[in-house]
């Protein structure tokens, strides 16, 4: 260590542990054997005899304190998606006998095997209104007042606390334009594109799952419903992509927050 080098506390604990040893070394007798270096140091500093050679033996060949990181040898790790790795469940067992999972367990998806939509969780139904009394026509620019409403219902982004789907349930208003005689709904191009039963925002992920992550389209519907608990099936997601033109354009101009 260079002279003038600061000392933290390990360092200064280890300097009073040395010097106390090496006193009742020399209190122990007029000489003092030199012939276990190694042994003197692990006794002082209250280490493995082992553990100070390893130390020794790496500052000799590198110079330096740290041991030397390994490099893992073989193939290139490939990204799978993490429904295909097997890992062990680690549990220990409580007071009244049963299995408990500790931190970092792998727990599987209750769902996951489930082949029929009937058996998967019943989702929450979420209201949304947007029953408005007058509304502007688009093709004339006349106000026109509401003639009757109707509802629409949408399936968005799960509820990840309920661990169950999420279905809005929207309320619209359909007006009578007298001007033009003719009728029109109100506008819901913000929530999802005409006659679909996703959101834009179901919709844009599920076309980055794809076109982003580069997951093929049976395993980006598992990712849909896994992680954000809302199901679409693969053929509806390849629909999806390919009406989005080339790669990495969305099937829209909508984009998640």
């Amino acid at each position: 260590m260079p002279q003038g080098k600061a000392v933290d506390l390990r360092g200064r604990q280890f300097v009073v542990r040395l010097k106390e040893v090496f006193d009742q070394e020399r209190r122990a007798g007029a000489v003092v054997s030199t012939q276990d270096p190694a042994g003197r140091v692990a006794k002082a500093l209250g280490l493995g005899k082992r553990t100070v050679k390893d130390i020794l033996s790496t500052y000799h060949h590198t110079g330096q304190f740290l041991a030397p990181t390994v490099e893992a040898k073989g193939r290139v790790p490939v990204a799978r998606p993490r429904s295909l790795y097997r890992t062990f469940k680690l549990q220990h067992w409580n007071k009244e006998g049963k299995a408990v999972f500790g931190p970092g367990a792998y727990r599987p998806d209750p769902t996951e095997g489930i082949t029929a939509i009937a058996d998967l969780p019943q989702p929450e139904m979420v209201p949304y209104n947007r029953n408005d009394q007058r509304n502007v026509c688009p093709r004339c620019g006349h106000v026109a007042y509401r003639d009757k409403q109707s509802h629409r219902t949408l399936h968005d982004l799960g509820n990840l606390d309920l661990s169950c789907p999420r279905n809005l349930v929207i309320t619209y208003s359909q007006h009578y334009c007298s001007k033009c005689r003719k009728y029109f709904n109100a506008d819901l191009s913000d929530l999802a594109p005409p006659g679909s039963h996703y959101t834009h925002r179901v919709i844009d992920l599920a076309v980055r799952l794809v076109v982003e992550d580069g997951l093929p389209y049976r395993p980006a519907s598992w990712h849909l419903w896994r992680d954000h608990r809302v199901f679409v099936p693969f053929a509806t997601i390849q629909n999806w992509v390919e009406a989005g033109g080339k790669k990495g354009a969305g099937a829209h101009g909508h984009r998640l927050p």
